[in-house]
This record gives C-alpha cells, sequence and structure tokens, in this order.
C-alpha cells in the first residue's frame, strides 16, 4: 500500500492550516485582581492622630467621643477605601508580628465619625 501524493498533500495543508490556527489564536487573559488599597499619607501621623479613636474598638470598649478634627482632618481628602486603608494600616505592627485580630468595626467607626462611608466588603484584619 502506497501513499497517495495528493491526499498527502491535502493531510499535509489541512495540519499546517489548523496549527496555524491554534496557535495564532489569543488565549483568553485571566483578569488581574485590582491592587489593595494603599495609604498615600504619612502612616506615623495617622497613628499619632487617630489611634486613640481606634484603639478602644479593638479591646471592646465602647468610646462615645466621636472622632476630633485634626483625625478626621487628615483622612478628608482621601477616597473611602483609601481613608479605610490608611486607618488599617495604622493599627498593623511591624513583622514579623501579627495578631489576627479584627479590627474592621472599630476601622468604620472612625470612618463614620469623620463622616465617611464604610467601603464595601472591606475588612481589616492586624
Amino acid at each position: 500500500m502506497g501513499f497517495n501524493t495528493p491526499v498527502s498533500a491535502i493531510f499535509l495543508a489541512v495540519n499546517l492550516l489548523f496549527f496555524a490556527f491554534v496557535t495564532s489564536s489569543s488565549a483568553q487573559s485571566v483578569p488581574t485582581p485590582s491592587p489593595s488599597p494603599t495609604c498615600s499619607i504619612n502612616n506615623l501621623q495617622v497613628k499619632g492622630l487617630c489611634a486613640k479613636f481606634l484603639l478602644p474598638g479593638l479591646l471592646n470598649i465602647t468610646v462615645t467621643v466621636p472622632p476630633t478634627s485634626p483625625c478626621c482632618s487628615l483622612i478628608s481628602g482621601l477616597a473611602n477605601i483609601e481613608a479605610a486603608a490608611c486607618l488599617c494600616t495604622s493599627l498593623k505592627l511591624p513583622p514579623p508580628i501579627t495578631l489576627n485580630i479584627n479590627a474592621t468595626s472599630p476601622v468604620n467607626s472612625v470612618l463614620r465619625g469623620c463622616g465617611k462611608n464604610s467601603p464595601p466588603n472591606f475588612t481589616c484584619v492586624v
């Protein structure tokens, strides 16, 4: 049994065409997750001006005094998510120390006290 030259040529041409389509088709790109919000202001300032309003919430102590002007004015020019990130970052300890404490409620409390909205699905774990 011998190979038929025209059939072999057609088979080779179809295979080449098939491989050209396969390699030229673009793969669907997977969307990259949006980056975590970052804080554009000095973290030490946030710690100094806002920590006294954040720390009682971490210790489950109810404070009825709303945040004061210096803390609120520091985060006033930030978007809600960025302000939340700044407040959350100010509570974190330097590596390798991690406490694994949910600080979402105190951060949201300070945000509300400063007239900002809590970002949807925002969580702060320190």
